[in-house]
């Protein structure tokens, strides 16, 4: 099974994504739209190149998978107007002095801070999407 390495980067408009190796790319408001928007972008590569005799890596042929490779400084970057390096460290367990050096491009996080940092704003998000407010009773 072939693999298609993606940058997965946070903008003010919602997500893009795009290829490493591959002239791919896509957008969407959310991670999954944008992955989509590439998915569509391959089929059509594909039958144009299909129709008039191009190559193209074969891999794209069959089911491959898509292995996400988050853009920290922008999701940071765009987080950061909500949620402080303080709020980060508390979410993330990583020192807001580290989130501070991610977030300006000053350090490199490794894979497994990357982790942290996507797992720690997966959950805030599931956390925030189960509060309940019943207007009624304002």
């Amino acid at each position: 099974m072939g693999k298609l390495s993606v940058i997965v980067e946070r903008t003010k408009d919602g997500f893009s994504v795009y290829a490493e190796n591959e002239p791919f790319a896509g957008m969407g408001s959310t991670e999954v739209e944008a992955i989509a928007d590439m998915q569509a972008g391959i089929k059509f590569y594909i039958k144009t190149a299909k129709e008039r005799g191009y190559r193209y890596n074969s891999y794209l042929d069959d089911d491959f998978e898509i292995d996400l490779k988050y853009d920290i400084p922008s999701i940071l970057e765009y987080y950061g107007n909500f949620i402080t390096d303080v709020g980060m460290e508390k979410l993330t367990g990583i020192s807001k002095t580290q989130i501070w050096r991610y977030t300006h491009g000053k350090a490199k996080p490794r894979t497994s801070q990357v982790r942290k940092i996507v797992d720690g704003l997966s959950r805030f998000g599931s956390e925030l999407s189960t509060i309940a407010l019943d207007v009624r009773k304002l």
